[in-house]
């Protein structure tokens, strides 16, 4: 009787976590799920599904490298790669206020943490201290500052809805300005 009821026990355990598994934890993806529910229902204007799609990856990124700079200023070894961490908490803050706000006027839902994939880039850069962490941490930030400005570039020449390109022309010179500091420290 025992073993019935332990293999009974075990056998709806293992049923719950089977049909978890199939359910979405990353915050990009239900944020993506949830605007696309707006859309079908009519809450959320289906012309600017680009542009929603824009401000929620950069509400990720913008959450990912204030994580990065916050870890910069407690584990770089290197004042400049401190400072560098400090202006990115700064500014992206300013980001991710203004996205907030700018999300909130439109309807579109924003992760409330870096997605997946944002995880995957804090959890392996959050694995060096001192020196080894600033070399991979500006090297990784000049790519990713490379990657956003391209980001950027094709919202404003793209974007549908006029708040949301002046948000990123407005963010392109802030961005542009971090990648030319991030490779003058990497040339170091």
């Amino acid at each position: 009787m025992k073993k019935n009821v332990l293999f009974f026990a075990l056998t709806i355990m293992l049923t719950a976590v089977a049909c978890n598994n199939g359910s979405k934890t990353d915050p990009k993806e239900i944020a993506d799920t949830k605007n696309e529910q707006k859309e079908e229902a009519g809450t959320l204007n289906k012309e600017i599904d680009d542009d929603a799609k824009f401000v929620t990856e950069v509400s990720g990124g913008v959450l990912m490298e204030i994580e990065l700079g916050n870890y910069a200023q407690e584990h770089a070894s290197s004042d400049a790669v401190k400072q560098f961490g400090a202006t990115m908490v700064k500014d992206h803050g300013k980001d991710r206020e203004n996205l907030k706000a700018l999300a909130e006027s439109k309807n579109i839902t924003i992760p409330s943490e870096p997605g997946d994939d944002f995880q995957k880039h804090i959890a392996e850069l959050e694995k060096y201290e001192g020196a080894e962490f600033d070399k991979n941490y500006i090297s990784f930030m000049v790519s990713d500052h490379k990657e956003d400005i391209d980001e950027f570039e094709k919202e404003v020449d793209n974007g549908q809805d006029q708040e949301i390109v002046a948000f990123a022309t407005k963010g392109l010179p802030v961005l542009k300005e971090h990648l030319k500091m991030a490779e003058a420290i990497d040339d170091k």
